[in-house]
């Protein structure tokens, strides 16, 4: 899938996720932290990615999950239908 559903809801419950550098990931995690975008498809790249989260203290640790809450209550269904409305009513 081009807009990864499952990590909004991922970070709506306060988890940092890491993710590949993939279809629509970094547009969302970009806004989290770059550091967790795995920027190779590998497994050496993710575990390192998921290595750099856990070597944070538990205080940023904390403000990551923080930041992927507020970035993830900016997708919601009722702003998605509002924008699409509002781009067919200029096509229209």
């Amino acid at each position: 899938e081009n807009f990864s559903l499952s990590l909004i809801e991922a970070l709506s419950c306060a988890m940092a996720a890491v993710t590949f550098n993939v279809s629509g990931t970094p547009e969302v995690m970009n806004q989290v932290s770059r550091e967790l975008i795995a920027k190779k498809c590998t497994d050496k790249d993710l575990a390192g990615r998921i290595k750099w989260y856990f070597s944070l203290s538990q205080k940023d640790q904390n403000l990551l999950r923080k930041k992927a809450v507020q970035v993830a209550s900016q997708y919601t269904w009722n702003r998605s239908a509002t924008q699409y409305f509002s781009l067919l009513k200029q096509i229209i």
